[in-house]
């Protein structure tokens, strides 16, 4: 899936339009640091990657940028596949450089070989990350956190109630009943 995505200052004004892909909106970049927090971040979903082009060249056309002195933006170029100066973007590798790396690399030891993967990756490190989460008690704070977090959130990502929650839930949610929910305090 790709995007066109906007970073926004603490006022609300953009400085920054990018196209991306997976977490390139939420990740740090080298030239504009890192990302913004997720409420100074919009997305422009595309349905492909010319669509997302397409509205990257837009936004920094509508909004202008800096280093013309048109706009609030600090973007370097004009947005689509053309990259700032001095980067070889789409540019192939000269076939005598590919054969020098092969060369220069015959014999290396790749740097994570014999490596094992991350903890959590193995059935032993989600065997130890479930017994230290297992008869945990969430303290009030976590959960009105929580709650404060998922508040309007209609996703329920495809889990089911069971009927008995569910005839709790209309108890609980009855202004007339006599079994009412505890407020956190």
């Amino acid at each position: 899936m790709f995007y066109t995505y906007l970073w926004l200052r603490e006022d609300g004004t953009p400085y920054y339009v990018g196209k991306g892909s997976g977490n390139r909106a939420y990740s740090k970049h080298k030239r504009h640091g890192n990302a913004p927090s997720l409420d100074r971040i919009v997305l422009y979903i595309a349905k492909d990657e010319q669509d997302a082009f397409d509205t990257e060249i837009s936004l920094i056309w509508y909004y202008g940028r800096k280093d013309l002195g048109l706009g609030c933006l600090r973007n370097l170029t004009d947005g689509g596949e053309n990259p700032p100066k001095g980067v070889r973007k789409g540019s192939k590798m000269p076939e005598w450089l590919k054969e020098k790396l092969i060369i220069l690399s015959i014999g290396r030891v790749p740097w994570n070989k014999g490596l094992k993967g991350t903890c959590k990756h193995t059935e032993e490190g989600r065997a130890i990350i479930s017994k230290t989460h297992k008869g945990r008690v969430p303290t009030p704070a976590m959960l009105s956190a929580l709650a404060k977090r998922n508040q309007g959130n209609k996703n329920t990502l495809g889990r089911k109630h069971s009927e008995e929650s569910k005839a709790l839930m209309r108890l609980h949610h009855n202004p007339n009943s006599s079994i009412r929910r505890k407020k956190p305090s």
